[in-house]
């Protein structure tokens, strides 16, 4: 692959913009926020007796609460997909 060096010189400066922008941090702390968010929907779904009442188990499955979370999760990531590429996109403009 050979690029021109206007090419070069134009990577180099919008990677110079994402760090100049502090990019790097904004994306650290939205990735802690979503995991935060996710370990505290797992805390609430693991081993609920009511939950796992709903879908159909008598009795407390670490195994059966995992499944369930992640057919959540699934949800989660769907909804959450469409706001996380909106930020890096949004990051990736400024950069420019």
């Amino acid at each position: 692959m050979k690029f021109e060096v206007n090419e070069i010189k134009a990577i180099v400066a919008h990677e110079l913009g994402h760090w100049h922008n502090n990019d790097q941090y904004k994306i650290m702390l939205f990735l802690s926020l979503e995991f935060a968010f996710v370990f505290y929907l797992f805390s609430l779904v693991i081993n609920n007796i009511t939950i796992l009442k709903s879908f159909g188990f008598l009795e407390k499955s670490n195994f059966a609460s995992l499944v369930i979370f992640m057919k959540f999760y699934e949800i989660l990531i769907f909804l959450t997909g469409k706001l996380q590429t909106a930020f890096i996109r949004r990051l990736e403009f400024k950069a420019d």
